[in-house]
């Protein structure tokens, strides 16, 4: 596992989520559901999203894409990536 550290606080971040949702965009269109690990700077506050899955989670030709994105969405666990 690697080790994640804040270049402004010098300090380590912490993994806050895992399965965190990144939604690709193209243009103005979501097109797919990748997952990565939500970390936070325990100083600043910070917060990336790293380990991203190379394989899509859901893609929008999928009937119930809309459908996954709008649920993560409302969790409050899912971040755009353009």
């Amino acid at each position: 596992m690697s080790v994640l550290v804040c270049v402004k606080c010098e300090r380590e971040m912490k993994c806050m989520k895992n399965d965190f949702a990144v939604e690709e965009m193209g243009g103005d269109q979501s097109i797919r559901l990748k997952f990565g690990d939500l970390w936070e700077c325990p100083s600043c506050g910070v917060k990336i999203v790293s380990g991203i899955s190379p394989l899509p989670f859901a893609e929008n030709y999928q009937s119930d894409y809309a459908e996954k994105v709008a649920q993560l969405k409302a969790k409050g666990l899912v971040v755009k990536s353009r």
